[in-house]
């Protein structure tokens, strides 16, 4: 009779011992699927934001393009005429627009000149390379 006891023993421990095995052989292959799949969502996601800030910056491009052949047509170049024109331009896109002449030179608000020359978008921006940076601050509002 021990020996019963002793070879239902063996068959429970090797039964118990063959789930176990099948059960981390799942759940291996059940992570590796996951992290594959969750990773080739993960590269669609990241495919389909690139694409939708791509299309976004270019049409930022555009639009400032536009302004600027509005500015030619709409002013006679002077820095108070520009300066009435972008604080009357309304976009969704851009919370305040300034032109910066040649020099680095600005009117703003009151009516005084800035010089952004040492900025490094400007210093970009004057050698014809788009410079897209994070939003700058107004440093009246701090909006």
């Amino acid at each position: 009779m021990k020996n019963k006891y002793i070879k239902y023993s063996v068959y429970v421990a090797a039964a118990v011992l063959a789930v176990g095995i099948l059960s981390f052989i799942y759940l291996q292959t059940l992570t590796q699927n996951i992290s594959s799949d969750t990773k080739g969502q993960i590269s669609q996601i990241t495919a389909n934001y690139q694409q939708s800030l791509n299309l976004k910056i270019e049409t930022s491009f555009n639009e400032l393009e536009n302004v600027g052949k509005a500015i030619i047509v709409s002013t006679d170049g002077s820095p108070k005429q520009i300066h009435e024109f972008l604080d009357e331009y309304e976009s969704d896109s851009y919370y305040k627009m300034l032109y910066i002449d040649i020099n680095g030179k600005t009117l703003a608000d009151e009516l005084k000149f800035f010089d952004f020359s040492d900025r490094e978008y400007f210093k970009k921006g004057i050698n014809g390379e788009p410079d897209v940076s994070e939003p700058e601050l107004d440093f009246q509002t701090l909006e």
